[in-house]
């Protein structure tokens, strides 16, 4: 049988992402800047694009940190009462809440797993083709 992951994802700003995977300890014990006392992450990727979006809308991209954890992590994690489930009053979107000890035990990378995706804040409309014609190119004369 195949282990499940669960994800955990946390919209950052793109130009800490770097210092994240270096400093992965710091890390996970600031909660990645996210001014609060616990680590909130999306359980749905695209929710966490869509608050992303909104939180950086002032710069021009953003990261998504995916944190994978397995069973065994999550077990551990919620049995020590460090990781819950909850919903965003705003959105309705489907969260996770890890607290400060969690975050401690997530810091280690052998219980956890990260990776990042940027991504530009504006989605970019496409245009439709307008059915415009290029402008034929001109012919040299052999004069």
């Amino acid at each position: 049988m195949q282990k499940q992951e669960t994800a955990i994802y946390v919209p950052v700003k793109s130009a800490r992402v770097q210092w994240y995977f270096l400093n992965r300890t710091e890390a996970f014990r600031l909660k990645f800047d996210s001014d609060s006392d616990l680590l909130v992450g999306y359980k749905l990727y695209e929710d966490a694009v869509k608050a992303g979006r909104l939180r950086f809308a002032g710069s021009e991209s953003f990261a998504i940190l995916s944190i994978s954890i397995n069973d065994r992590v999550r077990e551990a994690l919620a049995m020590g009462q460090q990781f819950d489930e909850s919903v965003e009053d705003k959105t309705n979107a489907p969260l996770w809440r890890v607290f400060s000890k969690g975050l401690a035990i997530l810091a280690n990378p052998v219980n956890a797993a990260i990776w990042s995706q940027h991504l530009k804040t504006r989605v970019e409309e496409e245009q439709p083709d307008s059915g415009a014609k290029k402008p034929a190119a001109k012919a040299k004369s052999g004069k």
